[in-house]
């Protein structure tokens, strides 16, 4: 009788375990994709640092270098395994060329270096992985472009200088393991030798990478701080191993962190599904449980039955979806394999998305062994005599009727509601997780795409942005002439200089510890801060979150500082965002020491956006040596690849919520409709109009979709602006919020679920109640 229970269960309710096989299915397979993604997304890592021989500490430098004196210092430390200086001869954009023809010139948003391939560690690799081995004639190009301009083997790049024009055809394309990431503003490309020399007759400019190879990378602070103690060359900022990682990990990272929300979602819906099922399936099998127990059969036994049946359903379930799994999750990380190699498949391959299947299947389960608690409850008497489960969800007394002026299908239908509250409360929490589902990748989107998301990565909003990062030291002279050319431009609105210098600051230790502080007027262009704000007076210092978790400061802290050989004590005014730079950083009113001083920020903003490109132009050309980047050309060139994948991964994520709203609400009301079969019956016999009755069932939808849709927006804003605080917080923007969609957008996200959900529940409902059966089902 066992078998036979769980046999007509199965091929009598074919649609809802075709329904809940789905749902556990995508649920499993949207884990074991985001579980893959993480296993590759490390292994890939990995292995791209040990076949690049990844640096553990780089120091950047514009200006003339004392190998020297390197030599010495790196001969004094214990912890130094190999030393070595990169010259790179730095190109402008303008200047180059890269495909068939001139339409192939990159943006002015990215530095780009010309360098040799090195000889002892720092090797940047083909797309095998290898040792790009260039010969004369030919040119190494950073995989970005690859992208960015759809290269390949055989275009050519071109270099147009006084001196000439120099031509390579593109024979490799590297990966750099210092700037791979799209984040980072400077690709380096690979010359032969002899190559390298000739370029370097046309062009007299040099920067200096020094880089350092350690016993052990966790050491690396310690060195970074011995290094700028010792007054060695440090015009430009320094880097380390943990920097690196975190940059490479946080592209991909943005979107396998949407794909784990969505699978979160995607089980959770999955188990208020399976909680009313097995629901409807226990109370039209009340009156059989009643008769086992009569029989005897231990409720144990019951239990098994029925947890057998789901652990079948559960099992096949996982199975497809770890199917499934495995080739889309190696589908999605084609972007991750472009810029740091397919790592070939090993154990953590299969384990680890397996191990994400396994947990989902024990959730699963555990929710259906938590159901079925309750049938060791059942009285035999009571489940034989009425054949159904106490209406356990009655809640309270529910108003006359005649007392109300609410019309009538509104409060037969909040009524219904109220005194079914359990089960209506299902459909409910699939509403609010799908809205979830829908909104938080949309406002992800929005708030990449926004231009005030730049305040995060270091900077104010502004329409230009020009970085004058001088060869030699900053002088007097550079600022003063970058300040009244700007003041002249008749087509300027306002502007703001922000000179950068380098400071010591005292860490909890008593150590020092060398950052990047800006100087300058920050009323002009001001920024979002975590906490606190600007500094306003000589004595106050506003730090990044990272220097400020660091040190262990907060707001009203006060920090040790050595700026031009002066100690001084000053008082933590703001804490803000910021990944420039290592991500340490600080602001302050305090004029900079001219041999502290190491470059200069314009931030510009146009009367008239319209000859936005224009001004661009004509600032380049003024200062030669400066980058002059449009902010939101900025943005696109950094952030471009990752905004694509989250516009696909959002778009999933909003299709998947419509049909799973829509999906379980057909389902909820063909259930719902069997059970109120006779009542249905009933009322058509007393003269109720189907229509009538149909409006009803609506009514409850409407109500249900319009609680739901509300809890759902608000716990979008909170749980959105928690996800975003834990991503930023692993690359220094911990106070990072998620802006809200437009009103109409929002809107229309919102009209998309309910419009879906809608139809599913008219569309049951009109074929459950027709005019001349009364009811179908």
């Amino acid at each position: 009788m066992l078998k036979k229970l769980a046999v007509r269960d199965l091929t009598r309710n074919k649609v809802i375990t075709a329904v809940l096989f789905l749902f556990i299915a995508s649920s499993a397979a949207l884990a074991a994709a985001a579980a893959l993604m993480v296993a590759e997304l490390s292994s890939s890592v990995s292995r791209f640092f040990e076949a690049a021989a990844v640096p553990h500490v780089v120091q950047m430098h514009a200006g003339e270098v004392d190998q020297a004196a390197i030599d010495d210092f790196s001969a004094s430390q214990s912890s130094v395994v190999l030393q070595q200086t990169v010259e790179m001869i730095p190109v402008s954009a303008g200047a180059l060329r890269i495909g068939s023809s001139d339409g192939g010139r990159p943006s002015e948003v990215m530095d780009n270096a010309f360098v040799q391939q090195s000889l002892r560690f720092d090797y940047l690799l083909d797309l095998d992985n290898r040792i790009a081995e260039i010969e004369p004639g030919e040119v190494g190009v950073p995989v970005y472009y690859k992208e960015q301009l759809k290269l390949q083997e055989g275009d050519l790049v071109r270099i147009v200088t006084e001196q000439g024009e120099m031509t390579w055809r593109i024979a490799a394309f590297v990966r750099d393991v210092q700037m791979n990431p799209a984040l980072i503003s400077s690709k380096r490309f690979v010359l032969h030798e002899e190559d390298w020399t000739a370029l370097a007759g046309h062009i007299e400019a040099r920067e200096y990478l020094i880089t350092f190879r350690l016993t052990d990378p966790s050491l690396a602070g310690g060195l970074e701080q011995a290094y700028r103690a010792a007054g060695l060359p440090q015009q430009g900022p320094s880097i380390t191993y943990g920097l690196l990682r975190t940059l490479h990990l946080l592209t991909d990272g943005i979107v396998i962190a949407v794909i784990i929300l969505a699978s979160l979602l995607l089980i959770g819906i999955s188990a208020l599904c399976l909680r009313f099922t097995m629901s409807a399936t226990l109370e039209e099998d009340y009156r059989e449980i009643g008769i086992l127990r009569a029989l005897g059969l231990p409720g144990r036994w019951i239990r098994q039955l029925y947890l057998g049946k789901y652990a079948v359903i559960t099992v096949l379930a996982c199975l497809a979806g770890y199917g499934v799994a495995l080739p889309a999750g190696r589908l999605i990380t084609d972007q991750m394999a472009l810029y740091m190699g397919r790592t070939a498949p090993g154990s953590a391959t299969y384990l680890v998305p397996l191990g994400a299947v396994v947990l989902v299947g024990l959730v699963v389960l555990a929710i259906c062994w938590l159901m079925l608690g309750r049938l060791g409850r059942v009285s035999p008497v009571d489940a034989i005599r009425t054949g159904m489960a106490p209406a356990a969800g009655r809640v309270g007394r529910a108003p006359a009727i005649h007392r109300s002026r609410l019309p009538l299908s509104l409060l037969l239908a909040a009524k219904d509601i109220r005194s079914r509250l359990p089960m209506y409360s299902l459909l409910c929490g699939v509403y609010v997780l799908g809205l979830i589902l829908l909104l938080i990748p949309q406002q992800l989107l929005h708030t990449f795409n926004s231009p005030d998301f730049i305040s995060y990565m270091g900077a104010a909003r502004s329409d230009l942005r020009l970085d004058l990062r001088p060869s030699g030291p900053l002088t007097d002279k550079q600022i003063e002439e970058l300040d009244v050319s700007i003041q002249q431009d008749g087509e300027t609105e306002r502007y703001a200089l922000f000179v950068t210098s380098a400071w010591q600051v005292v860490d909890q230790a008593g150590e020092t510890e060398t950052i990047y502080v800006e100087q300058g007027d920050f009323r002009v262009f001001p920024i979002q801060y975590a906490s606190g704000g600007a500094p306003e007076q000589a004595d106050q210092l506003a730090l990044s979150d990272l220097l400020a978790s660091s040190l262990g400061k907060q707001v009203g802290d006060q920090v040790v500082t050595i700026a031009g050989g002066v100690e001084r004590e000053l008082t933590v005014s703001g804490i803000y965002q910021d990944i420039t730079n290592g991500g340490k950083t600080a602001k302050a009113l305090i004029a900079a020491s001219p041999e502290d001083r190491l470059w200069v920020t314009a931030a510009i903003n146009l009367a008239e956006v319209t000859n936005l490109q224009q001004k661009r132009q004509s600032y380049a050309e003024a200062f030669p040596e400066a980058r002059v980047t449009d902010m939101q050309d900025y943005l696109a060139q950094t952030l471009g690849g990752t905004i694509r994948q989250v516009e696909r991964v959002s778009l999933a994520a909003a299709l998947l919520a419509v049909i799973v709203g829509a999906t379980i609400t057909g389902l909820f009301y063909r259930l719902l409709l069997a059970k109120d079969a006779s009542q249905i019956a009933i009322m058509r016999s007393m003269g109720f109009a189907a229509w009538a009755m149909r409006g009803q069932y609506m009514t409850r939808v409407t109500l249900l979709l319009t609680i739901g849709l509300i809890l759902g927006t608000c716990l979008a804003g909170v749980g959105g602006n928690m996800l975003a605080g834990v991503m930023g917080a692993r690359f220094g923007a911990a106070g990072i919020r998620l802006l809200p969609l437009p009103l109409a957008v929002q809107l229309g996200y919102t009209l998309l679920l309910a419009g879906g959900t809608a139809w599913a529940a008219w569309f049951t409902v009109r074929t459950a109640i027709t005019e001349r059966k009364g009811v179908r089902v």
